[in-house]
């Protein structure tokens, strides 16, 4: 609406202000473009209403590939079955997770212990029941140890029926489940695999179902690591349970992964030096994106494609690139799925913040072993930030998301930048397509409105000059005319009366008689003041427009000529 009418007000200008020159369209239409710019910005960055009926193709047991119009697509969200990891997706912003919490932190769901060159599977399946208020029970290397952390307690309330998964997410590392809500919490029972702090409950999470848990959360370990860490640590300093867990690889891993790690760590000496390397190198090296992201081939490995072949993809490329990279450095890692923190909702006024979690921010990342200090959370996918608790010393904790990240300076390969992502990862099944058809269908209603300002823009004007059939319109439709006369350099010198237009109206094809009565009644109105009927304006604007009509026709009859003489020159 607004371009139409700064169209419109363009034209009417030389009308309006018939002594002033009609302004540059630089001048013009940039503020103009500008304004509509800003005004399309604002609308995008609006928080937009929450879609009122769940998705209907979201069904099943979130794992298979919804068939859509055209193909398979997968859609973001979480899932427990990585044993196959590839492939585009579209975004999914359905909110499945309210957490009320003191911090803003990622969700840990599960972890995965064995990379089969297509994906990750569990190495172990065991499950120790668990009771609430009652601490779990884990082995000494399933978490972190020696590092500071602070207690937080996480309320979680599942917000949607179609999350299809019966993992407790929390912050790293729970170590308590707290009483239910009565009637909304958990019906069934609830168990934990004592080797890496995975809490499961024996049904699904259902819709409206709430729980809490109690978590340690990290500090920022980035210095307590980068000190203690000074030299290269052993096989034979890890436990021998993570040695056989976390430091396996396929037998027929493509062995340039290998050699890649080690080029981009040759000058690193401690562990965590080469873990911030691997980390650093695959965050400005390799490209974020969502679509056209290859599937592994029968005789493809999944990091070995995305590292030499394709150079893009989003969390899932980057985080079991990093484990993998870094198990053949013989760093034990494990590969961890769950959310990120998700939004924060501003509208909430009760204790603490609360914040709501959608199948577009799950996501995956990589926790790495360090001796007498357990496993530590990274985060290599371009442009996410692993979030820590605020560190004991500071005078007030702040809830807010951090924004930049600092990682030590260091010499890689050169590859590819990697470009700004659009989301989190984590593909499940489903549909995607339906959330672009607004922006497509906009894009054709504005590009037809805009066609259809352009292509009659004249007539717009025109009708709009003769609004009213009054003395003011005929008035402002002879300032037009007089304009244009000017502009084709066919006005005579001095500027003439009516009557002594009437030579230029003959050159133009103005039969006499009827411009004879065009000048009749343009003088009855101005000098007379005589009112006169309707029949005599709609004549006098039938003579207007047949005179602007010659007008633009002598114009196109030039141009066909110039251009056909200029044919001949260049034959000849």
């Amino acid at each position: 609406a607004l371009l139409v009418l700064g169209l419109n007000h363009y034209a009417s200008l030389g009308a309006v202000a018939p002594t002033q020159a009609r302004p540059a369209k630089v001048r013009f239409f940039v503020p103009l473009g500008a304004v509509i710019a800003a005004i399309f910005a604002l609308a995008a960055v609006l928080p937009k209403q929450a879609a009122v009926w769940a998705d209907p193709f979201q069904g099943g047991n979130g794992l298979g590939v919804g068939t859509t119009r055209g193909g398979s697509q997968l859609v973001i969200g979480y899932q427990s079955n990585n044993a196959h990891l590839g492939g585009s997706f579209a975004m999914n912003y359905e909110p499945v997770l309210s957490v009320i919490t003191k911090y803003p932190s990622y969700l840990r769901g599960e972890s995965y212990s064995t990379y089969t060159g297509k994906g990750w599977l569990h190495a172990t399946l065991a499950r120790d029941p668990i009771t609430p208020q009652v601490p779990i029970q884990l082995q000494p290397t399933a978490a972190f140890a020696g590092l500071a952390s602070q207690a937080v307690t996480q309320k979680v309330q599942v917000l949607s029926s179609h999350l299809n998964v019966n993992v407790l997410f929390g912050s790293y590392a729970i170590n308590k489940v707290t009483a239910n809500q009565a009637g909304a919490g958990l019906q069934s029972g609830l168990f934990v695999n004592p080797m890496n702090g995975n809490v499961y409950s024996s049904d699904n999470l259902t819709l409206n179902q709430t729980y809490a848990v109690s978590s340690q959360e990290l500090e920022d370990p980035s210095v307590p690591l980068s000190e203690a860490s000074q030299g290269r640590a052993n096989t034979s300093d890890y436990p021998s349970e993570v040695q056989q867990l976390y430091l396996q690889l396929p037998p027929n891993l493509p062995a340039r992964i290998s050699t890649l790690a080690q080029q981009v760590t040759a000058q690193d000496v401690s562990e965590y030096d080469k873990v911030v390397g691997i980390e650093t190198y695959l965050q400005e090296n390799y490209t974020y994106a969502t679509q056209g992201i290859p599937v592994p081939g029968p005789g493809q490995d999944y990091v070995d494609q995305f590292l030499f072949d394709s150079s893009k993809g989003y969390c899932n490329n980057f985080s079991s690139s990093m484990a993998v990279m870094l198990r053949t450095l013989d760093i034990p890692t494990r590969w961890v799925t769950g959310f990120t923190y998700g939004k924060q909702d501003f509208n909430y006024t009760g204790p603490e913040s609360r914040f709501v979690i959608r199948n577009a921010d799950a996501h995956s990342w990589v926790e790495v072993y360090f001796p007498k200090v357990g496993w530590v959370p990274f985060d290599p996918t371009p442009n996410f930030l692993m979030p820590f608790a605020p560190a004991t010393s500071a005078p007030s904790a702040q809830v807010t998301p951090p924004a930049t990240k600092a990682t030590p300076a260091v010499k890689k390969p050169v590859q590819p930048k990697p470009t700004q992502p659009q989301g989190a990862a984590g593909p499940t099944t489903g549909w995607g397509m339906v959330e672009r058809i607004g922006e497509w269908t906009l894009l054709v209603l504005l590009s037809t409105l805009l066609a259809a300002g352009l292509l009659f823009r004249r007539r717009l004007y025109f009708a709009r000059l003769w609004q009213g059939m009054s003395p003011n319109a005929l008035g402002r439709a002879m300032t037009y005319l007089v304009r244009l006369l000017e502009r084709k350099r066919s006005l005579p010198s001095p500027a003439p009366t009516l009557r002594e237009l009437m030579p230029v109206a003959r050159t133009f094809g103005v039969p006499e008689q009827e411009y004879r009565q065009f000048v009749h009644t343009a003088e009855k109105v101005w000098y007379a003041g005589e009112a006169v009927p309707a029949e005599a304006m709609d004549q006098a604007r039938r003579t207007w427009m047949g005179w602007i009509t010659r007008l633009n026709k002598q114009k196109r009859s030039r141009k066909q000529k110039a251009q056909a003489k200029g044919q001949e020159i260049k034959k000849k």
